[in-house]
């Protein structure tokens, strides 16, 4: 008896002590890297956000899905802070890029704050070469919160998992339970995004940002009051231009993708504004593309990208090419391409963001290494009519939606890209609008192959 007592009495000191050290660590943690602990406080919030309204099986796979995904990369960037040796670097790095863009904005921040620097530093921290707003948000974090060359990953890690949770919420109610899951784990999991989660690169805020976008897009394509439509509208285009600032081209693929998608979506709903629009176009287009001037400018246009994919291909690195190999030998040929070669040109070019790096022609060991996940790509292809054809029955609009925005990351990025490394890189661009309909797709086909054939029949 006198032990229970004793038992009950040292039970609320022992979780006095817990919480006792639990503050202080956190104080500690604080100390070094203010950004690192808000960044992980951020997450609580976040994470019953995402698990609202869910019953509890479905929340604790979520909850654990989550967790694994957070704790897995915090410890990656715990081990890259206890294997570098700060008496040699300031800081370690992942990729090579990272480092340019954490010194960068530092300088940017010393700057502000009128602290002396070197000539050159300011120089570099305001340089045009790979300009993007993600540095601005770097330096402003780190002027407010002090130097966090570690913390920033966290940020990044914070931005990605926040836009994975944006995509699970919204697909969820449209495609079901199953799907969602499957590919939030895809989206948190698949090596290549794993990566780049964990970087202190712009991918991940920009991830954010279009998830939030392509929400607000949902919203303002669902009945609903005037005021809450009017201020999807504004986030909507808030994201396209925040979109634009982290990335070239960013405002055209979080935009126009949205806007495309509205638009079909309208159309698919009354289709009377689709049989005038089509008729309007078959009596347009003909007129307007027979101008000179727009075929010149079309010509133009289309030589400008076919000069990019040209210097991609004869720059050093792991390249691909679209056309025979004597068209790279001059610049010339550029300006000397017949219709017959562009059409082949931007054929090629879409077969080639599909197979490349093809798996009998690889060139390096990175390359080797990449090729399990470049099967999972192959299969996720194949998959996505069946998810596609699935989610319009369920939501055409989501469908559209997520449909227009990955055909503008897909032709933006297919007919300019030239070296592997790159298009790998960028191919995630489409990759989050993408999964979720190879992860439906996947379980469509499951779904009538493990059905009684009676079922079936009656299906059809």
């Amino acid at each position: 008896m006198t032990s229970l007592v004793l038992d009950r009495a040292e039970s609320p000191l022992r979780t006095a002590g817990f919480v006792a050290i639990a503050g202080i660590a956190i104080g500690v943690c604080y100390m070094l890297s203010p950004l690192s602990v808000l960044c992980l406080l951020a997450i609580v919030p976040l994470f019953r956000w995402a698990g609202r309204g869910l019953d509890e099986n479905e929340r604790r796979w979520l909850m654990a899905i989550l967790i694994t995904a957070v704790v897995t990369r915090v410890l990656i960037i715990l081990g890259l802070f206890l294997v570098t040796d700060h008496t040699q670097v300031p800081f370690g790095s992942l990729f090579g890029d990272e480092y340019y863009f954490i010194r960068r904005s530092l300088w940017m921040g010393n700057a502000a704050l009128g602290l002396p620097m070197n000539r050159a530093d300011f120089v570099y921290a305001f340089d045009d070469y790979s300009r993007t707003s993600f540095l601005y948000v770097l330096a402003m974090l780190q002027m407010f919160l002090g130097q966090s060359p570690y913390g920033v990953h966290l940020f990044n890690i914070l931005c990605y998992v926040g836009g994975s949770i944006v995509f699970y919420r919204l697909i969820r109610p449209s495609y079901g339970r199953l799907p969602a899951l499957l590919g939030l784990v895809m989206l948190l999991f698949l090596p290549t995004q794993f990566a780049w989660s964990l970087s202190a690169l712009k991918e991940p805020l920009y991830f954010l940002v279009t998830a939030v976008g392509i929400a607000a897009a949902v919203a303002v394509g669902r009945p609903g009051p005037w005021m809450k439509r009017l201020g999807a509208v504004a986030v909507l285009v808030a994201s396209a231009y925040a979109a634009q600032g982290i990335r070239e081209g960013g405002f055209v693929m979080a935009g126009a993708g949205a806007v495309g998608g509205l638009a079909l979506s309208l159309m698919v709903r009354r289709p009377r504004f689709a049989i005038a629009f089509v008729l309007a176009t078959l009596v347009v287009a003909p007129l307007y593309f027979s101008k000179g001037t727009v075929k010149d400018r079309m010509l133009k246009g289309v030589r400008q990208v076919v000069e990019v994919h040209w210097g991609h291909v004869n720059t050093p690195g792991y390249v691909f090419t679209i056309m025979d190999g004597s068209f790279y030998m001059r610049k010339a040929a550029i300006a000397e391409m017949t219709l017959g070669q562009t059409a082949r040109y931007f054929i090629g070019s879409f077969v080639g963001y599909v197979v490349v790096p093809l798996p009998w022609k690889i060139q390096s060991r990175a390359a080797l290494t990449y090729l399990p996940e470049q099967m999972v790509w192959y299969l996720m292809v194949l998959l996505v009519p069946f998810g596609m054809a699935a989610g319009f029955r369920r939501d055409s609009l989501l469908t559209l939606l997520l449909a227009t925005c990955a055909a503008t990351a897909v032709v933006l990025v297919a007919i300019t890209s030239g070296n592997i490394g790159t298009l790998v890189r960028h191919r995630g661009l489409a990759l989050p609008y993408l999964l979720w309909f190879s992860v439906l797709g996947a379980c469509e086909v499951v779904a009538y192959l493990t059905a009684p054939k009676q079922d079936v029949h009656a299906h059809h």
